[in-house]
């Protein structure tokens, strides 16, 4: 009887003591090379966490104010250096300092469903909220003088500015009293004033000014006044203003978290003394 060899192709039997290697597999995978089971866990918990810090960060409530007569009265003095003198022109190149003060009063309506919170009172709707506010800026900074024929003038300056509000809210429905709120801030400004002579004694100007323009703070001033010079180093103006102030406090130990916008127009009263 003829026995029936092996093919010398044929795989060999396996040892009773393993398993069959499975050559169609490739090499086992290294430590490296395994996945993470933990990585998507870790990462659905740095989700979470931050999820839940935004959610604990809340916008701060808003206290809107505008008055329609408000006045406005500030002092500006200049000092141009005569050997910063243009050849063409006048006075140019200088520096400059001013102080502006206005008051603002009107109400805010709280609508039905709308609350304001002071010293951890909730105030809800519907109230009427009467307020007031004193802004005070002081201003130093650089300014230039630029000649266009002899009527046109063009003032550009830029400096710091320090502003100050102080404010206060009343509820007419009596939840609370009289609550203030005051805050300083330093901000960067510029400022640019067209101006048209009608003669050395008579000029018609415009002004714009602004501060800050950041997240937590700033301060805008547009005016159009009559000059008048009874002499060239002293001019009284004349004219009408409006003027925006911003104020965001997140530690306040009344408001908390606050942003108080004043919008206020009016009557404007200024001095210019230039050396």
């Amino acid at each position: 009887m003829t026995r029936l060899r092996p093919h010398a192709g044929s795989r060999p039997a396996a040892r009773a003591s393993g398993t069959a290697p499975d050559e169609t597999r490739g090499p086992a995978p290294s430590a490296r090379q395994r996945p993470t089971a933990q990585a998507p866990g870790f990462l659905l918990a740095l989700l979470g966490a931050l999820a839940l810090l935004g959610g604990c960060v809340s916008e701060p409530q808003r206290l809107a104010l505008r008055d329609n007569s408000s006045r406005d009265a500030d002092v500006v003095v200049t000092v141009r250096p005569e050997v910063w003198s243009r050849r063409s022109g006048g006075p140019a190149r200088g520096f400059e300092a001013g102080y502006q003060r206005y008051r603002a009063e009107g109400p805010q309506t709280l609508a039905t469903g709308e609350s304001v919170i002071v010293r951890g009172t909730p105030i809800p709707g519907p109230d009427t909220l009467d307020q007031k506010a004193t802004i005070a800026t002081w201003h130093l900074g650089f300014t230039d003088r630029f000649y266009f024929g002899p009527a046109f003038e063009l003032d550009v300056g830029v400096g710091g500015m320090k502003m100050e509000m102080s404010y206060e809210l009343v509820p007419r429905s009596g939840a609370v009293g009289a609550q203030p709120f005051a805050r300083e801030v330093t901000l960067p400004y510029g400022a640019i004033t067209p101006r048209w002579r009608f003669g050395p004694h008579v000029a018609l100007e415009s002004r714009l000014t602004a501060a800050g323009l950041t997240d937590d703070a700033e301060h805008r001033r547009y005016d159009v006044g009559l000059l008048l010079s009874p002499v060239p180093q002293l001019t009284l103006r004349l004219g009408y203003s409006q003027r925006r102030a911003r104020l965001d406090a997140y530690a306040d130990p009344v408001f908390s978290s606050v942003e108080v916008v004043t919008r206020s127009r009016g009557p404007s009263l200024g001095l210019r003394v230039d050396f």
